[in-house]
């Protein structure tokens, strides 16, 4: 207990909140950055590390760019894999932050997140994907979507597997991982919980993808080996410029962590049935900086009428249950008090229509036809 109450201390002693001035904008970068503006969201707010609590004044946006001695390495590194092998906790462990939720179920990850690690002489963009499946609808559709942009958009590509070898379930990404001239480094991950037939498994992996640069064992868990896969990845990374400053830990901002907690807690507290088709909107976020307090309204979205009181529960004992969780889980994320309301609505099969997929930032306009 006392460990997580230190963690969390530490944790929200580095965060802060900032927002790019326009003539800052990764989108105003040379056109060495434009290249890649596919991967940067429009959305200028970003969260960020506070890397000198005691200056307000200090501004290390403006070290995006050229960095000079030209020793500088940059690059992307999508993290591809199937569900349930550690991709998420993978990204956490490679940043030192916890900044993708995780859960045991399947399909936690909808949405590309960028996480991005800083030092001195090299800036590393992480890019977490949705585990492969075979898709069964629309949502699940726009999710390999986002699989198979990462494998192009890398300069690395960091596919995560597990002790139990199970094959990738895509069949038409891992063909294009065997004709790929994109280096690939794959980490075998939870060796924390049997490690006895490693060598096999490494000759497995192998086999199955021979054009691979190396094979890497770790706990994402446990971080051990953490350190040796930056080393290795930063062996293909080009020589280039900062994307983003170096303070930001990731592209996304609060309300998208905000609705992706909630979501993590549904995740946790209820039934297979309901968590996959559910979303989270967030109708309203109020800070309130003399009293350190955030006011946020969100409603959660089910696909079926039904799942509405199963969410609420009899006399809304459960959807009080889900608000308490994970109005602690936002605290400790947002290092200040919160108030959380919590709605259900029904959008019927939102899951399956592009009008609802767009509605709910999952496709693009072009997409929506």
């Amino acid at each position: 207990m006392m460990i997580t109450y230190l963690f969390v201390l530490l944790f929200c002693s580095i965060l802060s909140f900032a927002v790019l001035s326009p003539k800052k904008s990764i989108h105003s970068l040379s056109d060495v950055l434009k290249r890649r503006k596919q991967l940067i969201h429009n959305n200028n707010v970003v969260l960020t590390k506070n890397i000198d609590n005691n200056d307000s004044n200090n501004d290390d946006d403006d070290d995006i760019g050229e960095v000079k001695g030209g020793n500088f390495k940059s690059g992307f590194v999508s993290i591809i894999g199937n569900p349930n092998v550690g991709k998420s906790t993978l990204l956490n462990a490679l940043l030192d932050q916890p900044l993708c939720i995780v859960s045991p179920k399947p399909q936690t990850t909808r949405h590309r997140i960028l996480g991005v690690k800083t030092e001195n002489n090299y800036q590393l963009i992480f890019s977490d994907t949705p585990g492969m499946v075979e898709p069964a609808y629309k949502l699940q559709e726009t999710m390999m979507d986002n699989v198979k942009a990462a494998t192009g958009d890398a300069d690395v590509i960091l596919l995560v597997t597990d002790i139990y070898s199970e094959p990738l379930i895509d069949n038409k990404i891992m063909l294009k991982l065997l004709n790929t001239t994109k280096p690939i480094i794959i980490a075998i991950n939870k060796i924390d919980i049997n490690n006895n037939n490693i060598n096999n498994i490494t000759s497995i992996w192998q086999n199955r993808i021979p054009n691979n640069k190396i094979i890497l064992t770790l706990s994402a868990m446990k971080l051990l080996n953490i350190n040796e896969l930056i080393n290795n990845i930063l062996l293909y990374i080009p020589y280039g410029p900062k994307y983003f400053s170096s303070n930001t830990i990731t592209n996304r901002n609060e309300r998208f962590f905000t609705t992706e907690i909630i979501r993590e807690t549904i995740l946790d507290l209820y039934q297979d049935e309901i968590p996959y088709n559910c979303e989270v909107i967030i109708d309203s976020f109020k800070d309130k900086i003399i009293d350190k307090l955030s006011i946020i309204e969100a409603t959660i979205i089910v696909s079926k009428d039904s799942q509405k009181g199963i969410i609420i529960g009899k006399n809304g004992i459960k959807l009080k249950e889900l608000g308490i969780l994970a109005r602690k889980k936002l605290e400790n994320f947002l290092c200040r008090n919160v108030y959380l309301s919590l709605h259900v609505k029904c959008d019927n099969d939102w899951h399956i229509k592009n009008d609802a997929l767009y509605k709910y930032g999952y496709i693009e306009e072009d997409d929506k036809k």
